[in-house]
């Protein structure tokens, strides 16, 4: 596991447990009712804050999704790159294979692509986010 995971694990662990709510006003709460942010001032009110708060308000049920997404893929992908598995000569260590048939690796794709995108190769490119600092 890389270190960005690792931090971004370990945030989650120590946060407030997930889900955390925008409420009507400039606050985002947990999952307590407690405030975790305000975002702006009354007075002061930025065009996009609505936007802001939902982002924040989503981030650990999203960040909890992606981090159980790409435990699955490392699963699939573990278990395909066996490579004792394709070169074993006993029946039974092959069975699963072949009675797979790749449906494993496909639904780990799908979920972790989406439906819409899991047929084929895409590659995408993103920044790798800073750690947070404790």
């Amino acid at each position: 596991m890389n270190d960005l995971i690792k931090t971004i694990k370990e945030s989650l662990d120590k946060a407030d447990a997930a889900p955390w709510e925008q409420d009507e006003g400039p606050y985002v709460l947990n999952s307590n009712g407690h405030i975790v942010c305000r975002l702006w001032d009354l007075e002061d009110k930025y065009a996009n804050d609505q936007n802001n708060a939902n982002l924040i308000a989503k981030s650990p049920t999203w960040l909890q999704q992606l981090s159980d997404s790409l435990e699955d893929a490392v699963k699939a992908l573990e278990w395909y790159g066996d490579k004792t598995i394709y070169f074993s000569r006993e029946d039974e260590a092959i069975k699963p294979i072949v009675k797979d048939f790749g449906e494993l690796a496909r639904n780990t794709l799908k979920r972790i692509k989406g439906a819409t995108q899991a047929v084929g190769h895409q590659s995408t490119e993103s920044a790798q986010a800073e750690p947070v600092a404790e």
